[in-house]
């Protein structure tokens, strides 16, 4: 513990060790922090508490936490003395990226963001709620040590132990359980998942700043399950009100009334099949009418793993409920109407616009949808669904997303998006500057380029998605 009678100035021995990485900088292979890390790689080079400057008569503030062992020692301006080394010494890195002092915030040491190549990496400097962030993490190691859980290398060796798998692994056992809160009474209180995933931004960037030559193995956050959306039985109702709600349609004979009717019948139609075959929208999307099987009574969906384009795709014989099969008949109905006047070959798509392209002559209702348009359309015509049902007895909005209303039975844990299956080849890299030629939105996306003719195709095609959109 510091002698009576003696001033703690942290602050100036951490100003000295900065100015002496300061004329450093334009050296080959330099970092903003390769200098301090030097300076306090070894224990001597840390100031310790019998070798501190006398500031002035008055002694330090010493105060004394719940935690046994646990010493704070408050120098001049609130500047806190970390009475473990290592703690010490990540003090002292954490106070070249975000310094208390006011008149050095301007100049100080950027972090790095994004790790890339040598010359692609991103450095930026640290905004004033993530230094506040960064200082309270310093301080929950600071009473983290103080715990026999942690291991004895952190309060006996260098900083560079407190980012070993052991240290974070029990400092996140207490960190989570609200053990390493500043205020005493507020020990014990669970942290929230938002204030996990701060700690757990604040001890990457800390672990890039102590031990940037080696990948340090973070915690985990916890998974938010999915909300419930809609219950097996509620399903049922929702799918015997909107057949009857698509029976009955609007009274007059008015064009817009007409598509709002057969918009209704196709999202009744969409939500049955959504229901029952959890197919996400791509999958709906590229069902044809081959694939609807005698009586309605099952249809054949072709699975795509999401972020699996180069993996064989499965075909599945899914069988379709009775309201489901009603609610496909009447729409099957609908669409003949209107392909029957479309001229050329036949069309085999099951969802079709009900209404022609608005701004685009020559494309009349009738064509296919693609799994863009049919999301939003889907979308439009189960809010006219909950508006129009609101009022009777029993009734929940049904939701506005296929995503939301496919997930709505199946449990998260037993989806399996994104994952690629053991034993399947791996996704195939595309090579540097491969890709499409030039004056495509593939190569505005892709390849980067932002050439005239390739910002305008981009343009062009947000255009017609917003029509496409704007017509279904």
């Amino acid at each position: 513990m510091q002698r009576a009678g003696h001033k703690v100035r942290w602050s100036r021995w951490a100003a000295e060790v900065r100015h002496s990485c300061a004329p450093r900088s334009q050296q080959r292979g330099w970092s903003p922090h390769s200098a301090l890390r030097t300076s306090l790689g070894s224990a001597e080079s840390a100031p310790t508490s019998s070798n501190l400057d006398v500031a002035s008569e008055a002694g330090p503030v010493v105060t004394s936490s719940p935690v046994e062992g646990d010493t704070v020692v408050v120098g001049e301006g609130g500047v806190v003395v970390y009475e473990v080394r290592s703690v010490r010494n990540l003090a002292a890195l954490v106070e070249q990226v975000a310094p208390h002092d006011r008149d050095e915030w301007e100049t100080r040491q950027p972090v790095l963001v994004r790790r890339g190549s040598p010359r692609r990496d991103v450095w930026e400097q640290v905004s004033r709620s993530r230094a506040s962030q960064l200082w309270m993490v310093v301080g929950m190691f600071d009473r983290a040590v103080q715990h026999p859980s942690m291991p004895e290398r952190t309060r006996t060796r260098g900083m560079d132990q407190l980012f070993t798998w052991a240290a974070l692994n029990a400092f996140w056992e207490l960190a989570v359980p609200g053990e390493l809160r500043a205020r005493a009474e507020d020990r014990g209180k669970r942290l929230p998942v938002a204030s996990q995933r701060m700690v757990r931004d604040c001890l990457a960037i800390l672990a890039r700043l102590v031990v940037p030559e080696r990948r340090v193995r973070l915690p985990k956050l916890p998974q938010a399950s999915a909300r419930a959306v809609t219950r097996p039985e509620q399903e049922q109702e929702l799918l015997h009100y909107l057949l009857r709600l698509a029976a009955d349609g609007p009274a007059g004979g008015f064009v817009w009334q007409q598509r709002q009717a057969d918009a209704r019948v196709r999202a009744l139609a969409v939500a049955g099949v959504a229901v029952d075959t959890r197919s996400r929208v791509s999958e709906l999307a590229a069902i044809r009418m081959s694939d609807l099987g005698e009586g309605l009574k099952w249809v054949r969906v072709r699975r795509q793993p999401q972020n699996g384009a180069h993996l064989p795709v499965v075909e599945e014989e899914l069988r379709l409920s009775r309201a489901t099969r009603e609610a496909l008949g009447r729409w099957l109905e609908v669409r003949e109407r209107l392909v029957a006047g479309l001229e050329g070959g036949r069309v085999e798509a099951l969802w079709v616009r009900v209404a022609p392209y608005p701004l685009r002559a020559g494309e009349p209702a009738g064509l296919p949808l693609s799994d863009q348009v049919l999301r939003e359309a889907y979308s439009r015509g189960v809010r006219s669904l909950n508006s129009v049902m609101a009022g009777e007895v029993g009734w929940e909005p049904l939701p506005a997303s296929l995503e939301s209303l496919r997930r709505a039975v199946t449990p998260v844990e037993e989806e399996q998006v994104a994952q690629v299956p053991v034993g399947q080849p791996g996704r195939p890299r595309r090579a540097s500057g491969a890709g499409s030629s030039h004056g495509t939105e593939g190569r505005y996306v892709h390849g980067g380029c932002r050439c005239a003719e390739c910002c305008e195709a981009a343009a062009h095609a947000r255009r017609s998605r917003r029509r496409e959109r704007a017509g279904a």
